[in-house]
């Protein structure tokens, strides 16, 4: 079993490339920090706005710490070739991600334009997305202060995914070795 780690800002394509991932290649589980952070509001009975969303998850932080990226441990099935953990922000969730599974993880960062970012986040109406330039400039600026640049730059595999089309980006995942079953 591999764990893959996917890392970028928000509305670089994360999502997207581990679905394709997923649709394409045998045994592959992705598991989401975000679903499950959303599944806990839905638990709790906490409406899915964006601020809202934003609060809990910064509650989250704070009461876990470094093992925020535990939220997802127990949804693995290391019955799967690889696991696609979607998605890591912050170093300490990479060193927990190091720690746990060694040789056996690697991180594949996802970067746009800022640009192209925005205009996904507004248009894919998820609970808890951005609605505006003003929370889309705030949302990159938490980003940036959790560390997601920093990650980018340790990531095994680099993808510039400015596609507009999906058939260039699933062509360059099923290229790489680090992504074979």
């Amino acid at each position: 079993m591999r764990i893959v780690g996917l890392c970028g800002y928000s509305g670089s394509g994360k999502t997207t490339c581990a679905n394709l991932m997923q649709e394409s290649m045998d045994l592959v589980q992705i598991v989401s920090t975000g679903a499950a952070v959303r599944a806990m509001m839905k638990d709790r009975g906490i409406a899915l706005t964006h601020s809202a969303l934003q609060e809990f998850n910064a509650s989250l932080k704070e009461t876990l710490g470094d093992r925020y990226i535990s939220i997802v441990h127990a949804s693995i099935d290391k019955t799967n070739s690889i696991v696609l953990v979607d998605a890591l922000r912050t170093e300490a969730d990479y060193r927990e991600l190091r720690r746990q599974y060694d040789r056996q993880f690697s991180l594949v960062g996802l970067s746009s334009a800022e640009e192209v970012r925005f205009a996904r986040l507004v248009g894919r109406n998820r609970p808890g997305d951005i609605q505006n330039r003003g929370e889309f400039d705030s949302l990159v600026k938490r980003e940036r202060d959790w560390g997601v640049e920093a990650l980018l730059e340790k990531a095994d595999l680099k993808i510039a995914n400015d596609y507009r089309e999906l058939e260039p980006l699933v062509e360059e995942l099923r290229r790489h070795p680090l992504l074979r079953t």
